[in-house]
């Protein structure tokens, strides 16, 4: 079972660290002029359309409502 799990592994696509990700959330947030969490929906479908496969569309969401709620 471990090498039947390790053999797909490689062939998965690589996600995109917790750091990475939230700074690209910030960037897009900042680039996009987003303050509002009513078009958190708007920065997901942009980040998905450059990022797909590398972050999660419910991850990019996650982070982008915790930033602004700070």
């Amino acid at each position: 079972m471990r090498f039947e799990l390790e053999f797909c592994e490689g062939y998965l696509p690589k996600g995109m660290d917790e750091a990475a990700l939230r700074a690209l959330v910030r960037e897009r947030l900042d680039a996009l002029k987003i303050a509002d969490a009513k078009q958190v929906g708007r920065l997901v479908g942009d980040v998905m359309k450059t990022h797909k496969g590398q972050v999660d569309a419910a991850e990019v969401k996650r982070v982008a409502e915790e930033m602004l709620k700070a």
